[in-house]
């Protein structure tokens, strides 16, 4: 495996996602945002994983789970936001009643601490 090709991958993927998930908030399609919000910093572990352990990352979706895979150490705050995050893995491909009600307020918040926790893990590269 060239691990500099999968990194570049999983990098240009995420950056790809996070443009995508601003337009589909920018348009309040918050459901669909906020899940590709949660793939971009699922494709950023991604490549600290690769990058850290120079092999294929496992193919699950948990957030906190894989930092901890990547050997990162997490704030409480961090930890936190992973989870919101990770909850719309869930309600992006299984919408409820739930779903419909996150506000835009919510989604725009969380947007921006996901998108310094994005930032962050660049940075951990």
């Amino acid at each position: 495996m060239n691990v500099d090709k999968q990194v570049a991958h999983w990098l240009n993927s995420a950056k790809e996602d996070w443009e995508v998930a601003c337009q589909l908030l920018e348009t309040g399609k918050i459901r669909h945002g906020l899940f590709f919000v949660h793939l971009t910093i699922e494709k950023a572990l991604k490549a600290i994983y690769t990058k850290r352990l120079a092999q294929v990352p496992p193919k699950i979706h948990r957030l906190e789970k894989l930092a901890l895979m990547c050997g990162l150490s997490l704030d409480i705050e961090q930890i936190r936001i992973l989870g919101d995050v990770n909850a719309f893995n869930i309600v992006g491909r299984y919408a409820d009643e739930d779903a419909a009600s996150v506000s835009g307020p919510f989604a725009i918040e969380l947007h921006e601490q996901a998108g310094i926790i994005y930032q962050w893990l660049i940075k951990q590269l």
